[in-house]
């Protein structure tokens, strides 16, 4: 866990199950009140931008991402597959977490992936 004025631009948490990407990063520090912070993050899984503000002293659970590199195997037009050059494993991505790159996918493309550890 890691206080939220920890939290910096490329910094990645899970909060309420969901995977975040800190984008812009803002420390605010009223007179007499407590420190606010706010910061724009990306919802890694649906790709959502939006900001999130906490307390001084919230925590979050921080995360650390894995890449990889795989290759862009198929779909079946709800999933896309593609190979770890590394372990040979066959990850399936769902095509809502994929919308903005699917145009651009060829089968046996070599493309960069992220995992994480829940």
């Amino acid at each position: 866990m890691i206080e939220a004025n920890a939290l910096r631009k490329g910094t990645t948490f899970t909060q309420d199950n969901e995977l975040f990407k800190v984008l812009d990063y803002t420390h605010n520090k009223t007179a007499r009140g407590s420190a606010t912070i706010r910061v724009k993050v990306q919802n890694l899984r649906s790709g959502a931008i939006f900001e999130k503000t906490f307390n001084g002293g919230e925590k979050v659970k921080d995360t650390s991402l894995d890449h990889s590199q795989a290759e862009y195997l198929y779909n079946d037009g709800e999933l896309y597959y593609f190979m770890d050059n590394e372990t040979y494993e066959q990850p399936a991505i769902h095509k809502d977490a994929l919308t903005d790159i699917i145009p651009y996918l060829i089968e046996n493309m070599t493309v960069k992936i992220s995992t994480y550890d829940n």
